[in-house]
């Protein structure tokens, strides 16, 4: 089937699966009891002894770091920030008005600075957006860290105690840097500043840049030549990405180490900001009546936009569906995660709702059955942690995230054939499924 052709099929694929779900929720009698996954590797083996079980708190601190970080997005940003125990940011975290970041500018720059973490995170602010925060939130806690903006890298700060002056890449020339995408490797490496003995780390599939220029010839192998460690947060990237170095004839080949990743927790959230009641728990009555959630970064996406026309296409027979559009700006400043809700479809009369961060948590949190057909915005995250019933596409990384005991998936053309990634794209997010013909 054609990227390009609307897809009558898809829609249908839609329904089919809907439908069946519907018909067979009496057999899933003990769906309830599905667990809320917050997978969990270390980021690197010295963070082994980490239990697999995260805390109402340090989720809690997640949640903050993600909304921190897109609020103040061009300040050097320190894990610190709204941690438990933190009396200056607690108990209403405002990134805003925080003395845990440094502005350009700070006088206690220098003196921060020369505070080198075990890790630096690389983080500009053109990324700082939903994806790149809510890649960047868990390694920045639990190898506590530190995220920085280009500007780091050019200013040069006054040391009092040499009377000279100096600049970040001086003070921590051996503290590696994690890059969340393959490109800033290729960039900030050329800095005529950057220390050869500064280790690059990469976390893959990286972000996506959205970039419109074709993949360079042997873009990997480029990447990978400048790379001491690479983090995957999935296993078909460790695998994949450990046989490519088999075949690699070269010197240095960087080690690869799968680490999982962690996500925030809409429940969690609710139950610590509104009480213990306010997070429905789920019973053999929440799944007697189904109402369907959907939240999605861009309305526009082909993925949302399949989701909608299904439900256009067949009010009938398909049950009430809620959707949540992530408000990422208003007055050209990021939100705190504003979402706008509406139920669909709609009459002309129903109006735009807007939530705030926990009352859409509440909504979405306490839904029982989720339409999540990607991996490339936080639904699917979302909803892993909340629990519940998922439906998703039946490609990679959606049908590695979810297991079959808690998902419904779609049939695509990756589930009918091997799927092989060329070369060039091991270290890029991974491309938009296609769904199987009926």
């Amino acid at each position: 089937m054609k990227k390009s052709q609307l897809s009558k099929q898809d829609s249908t694929r839609w329904l089919q699966t809907l439908v069946a779900l519907l018909m067979t929720i009496g057999v899933f009698s003990v769906i309830w009891e599905v667990m809320t996954l917050h997978t969990q590797r270390s980021f690197l083996e010295t963070f082994d002894e980490l239990e697999p079980h995260v805390s109402s708190d340090d989720l809690l601190h997640l949640n903050y770091l993600q909304t921190g970080c897109r609020v103040e997005n061009n300040t050097i940003f320190p894990w610190v920030y709204a941690s438990p125990g933190n009396s200056a940011d607690l108990p209403a975290p405002r990134a805003q008005s925080s003395t845990s970041l440094l502005h350009r500018g700070d006088p206690r720059l220098v003196d921060e600075l020369r505070q080198c973490p075990d890790v630096d995170i690389y983080l500009p602010s053109s990324v700082r957006g939903p994806a790149g925060c809510a890649a960047a939130a868990g390694p920045l806690k639990f190898l506590q860290s530190r995220l920085l903006p280009d500007w780091v890298f050019n200013v040069e700060v006054y040391d009092i105690n040499s009377r000279h002056k100096t600049s970040y890449l001086t003070l921590c020339p051996d503290t590696p840097m994690l890059f969340l995408a393959p490109d800033h490797v290729l960039s900030l490496t050329k800095h005529p500043s950057w220390p050869s003995t500064k280790p690059v780390y990469l976390m893959a599939p990286g972000l996506d840049l959205k970039s419109t220029s074709t993949i360079p010839n042997q873009f990997t192998q480029s990447v990978l030549k400048l790379t001491d460690v690479i983090l995957c947060r999935t296993k078909r990237c460790d695998q994949d990405l450990k046989l490519f170095l088999e075949r690699l004839n070269s010197n240095k080949k960087p080690r690869v180490i799968y680490t999982g990743q962690v996500t925030s927790d809409p429940s969690n959230l609710v139950r610590r900001v509104l009480g213990d009641g306010a997070a429905r728990e789920r019973n053999m009555t929440s799944f007697a009546s189904p109402r369907f959630a959907h939240t999605t970064w861009n309305i526009s996406s082909k993925t949302t936009q399949d989701v909608m026309n299904c439900w256009s296409s067949h009010q009938k027979e398909l049950s009430p569906l809620d959707v949540y559009l992530l408000r990422e700006y208003k007055d050209n400043k990021p939100t705190e995660g504003e979402r706008l809700y509406k139920p669909f479809p709609a009459t002309d009369d129903t109006k735009i709702q807007i939530l705030d961060p926990v009352r859409f948590a509440r909504s979405f949190g306490n839904s029982s059955f989720f339409i999540c057909p990607t991996a490339s915005d936080d639904c699917l995250d979302l909803a892993r942690a909340s629990g519940g019933v998922i439906v998703t596409a039946d490609g990679y990384p959606m049908n590695e995230l979810v297991s079959a005991s808690e998902a419904i998936f779609v049939p695509t053309e990756q589930t009918s054939q091997a799927e092989e990634r060329i070369d060039n794209a091991l270290l890029l997010p991974p491309p938009p499924v296609d769904y199987r013909s009926s």
